[in-house]
């Protein structure tokens, strides 16, 4: 919480060679990817003007484990996804995580 995630992002950049595309809203519930507070769109836009290659990897983090709903420091479950069953929760991430690199201009293999 209160993390600069950009600026962090440009002090690693030259480091990264991996995105975890997995996100929190502003109450460290897990969200969709590019619906949070990370600048996740931001950032991929920055990478592909750096011309970054490296691989990207879905990690959505919407399942119902208790210890990954109830992270953060108010340890609220994010409600709004917790009646969706693990395929409704796959389908919402990937869609968001394509619609998200589809926005930046990442060309898609």
């Amino acid at each position: 919480i209160g993390e600069n995630v950009f600026n962090s992002w440009q002090h690693l950049a030259d480091l990264t060679d991996a995105f975890h595309m997995k996100e929190s809203d502003d109450k460290c519930q897990h969200v969709p990817f590019g619906t949070g507070a990370t600048q996740s769109l931001a950032i991929l836009k920055d990478a592909l003007s750096r011309k970054w290659r490296g691989s990207l990897s879905l990690e959505p983090h919407l399942g119902r484990s208790q210890a990954v709903m109830a992270t953060g420091p108010s340890g609220k479950a994010n409600q709004s996804l917790s009646d969706m069953n693990d395929e409704q929760l796959f389908v919402l991430g990937a869609e968001s995580a394509m619609n998200v690199l589809t926005e930046v201009g990442a060309e898609l293999a």
